[in-house]
């Protein structure tokens, strides 16, 4: 029988739903089932997992929802510190006990946040037709460049401005490493340090064998080899001319005008 002919009979319905969590090359298949099941989408395990229901409106979030899991669930641990370097995709399977090559699709979007209430994590979730439905910003006339550093439009490698520091010391937000001062005072502000295992901070400000970082790391230790990439601060000749050698895709207006032809102020 196929998914919907046994949801619509009035004895065999035996729902169970398919919960397949990814961010970048990590991969959670859990199942609210009490054991571990195969579908055609792969072998889920058992956890903890509750959603409310689908709700369907003329909202500009119809269709969200939240998932609650255990507060040490690995994808509420992603936002524990910092929001996730890769997005949280969450894909919903249902399927019948009696039927389960049959799984179909019911629920397919990202994971917002993350907000935590006792022993339980609330993970908001919004459809990827929210996604596909937002506005985004357009370029504006601006003496600085408005390209993401080392994305597209920016063209900078960041594989030659990227250097492996040593770890001396970590106190919440501070990083302390005598590598750090071998490049003059602000060369890693706005850029980024980076573990091994690809977990990222961004530093908002480097002077001498100092960091800060936006956010601190979930664990980083004494002693630990991290790189630290370097940032911009968007301007035309001191960093994409003279510091990145990359003046060609600067995405600004350097010789903006200073003074508003309309109302003659500085701006």
């Amino acid at each position: 029988m196929t998914y919907d002919a046994i949801e619509k009979s009035q004895r065999d319905a035996r729902p169970v739903e398919f919960y397949r969590f990814a961010s970048g090359s990590r991969l959670w298949l859990q199942t609210s089932a009490d054991k571990e099941l195969v579908i055609p989408a792969g072998t889920f395990s058992p956890e903890f997992l509750e959603r409310e229901p689908i709700e369907h409106s003329d909202e500009d979030l119809s269709g969200s929802l939240d998932v609650v899991v255990a507060v040490d669930h690995p994808v509420a641990a992603l936002f524990a510190a910092y929001f996730p370097e890769d997005p949280v995709a969450l894909t919903i399977y249902a399927a019948h006990r009696q039927e389960l090559a049959n799984a179909v699709v019911v629920w397919a979007g990202t994971v917002s946040q993350c907000n935590v209430e006792g022993a339980e994590a609330r993970l908001t979730c919004v459809p990827d037709d929210v996604a596909l439905g937002q506005k985004f910003p357009t370029r504006v006339y601006s003496a600085q460049c408005q390209w993401p550093l080392y994305g597209p439009g920016c063209g900078a490698d960041p594989t030659s401005k990227t250097d492996p520091v040593n770890v001396t010391t970590v106190s919440g937000f501070t990083v302390t490493s005598a590598d750090f001062a071998l490049r003059p005072n602000g060369w890693y502000t706005n850029g980024w340090l980076r573990r091994a295992s690809g977990e990222r901070r961004m530093v908002v400000s480097h002077s001498g064998s100092t960091v800060a970082l936006k956010a601190r790391f979930r664990e980083l230790f004494s002693g630990e080899i991290v790189s630290a990439i370097a940032g911009c601060q968007r301007r035309y000749q001191l960093d994409c001319v003279a510091k990145f050698a990359n003046g060609i895709n600067f995405g600004g207006y350097a010789w903006m005008p200073k003074r508003n032809p309309y109302d003659g102020r500085i701006l």
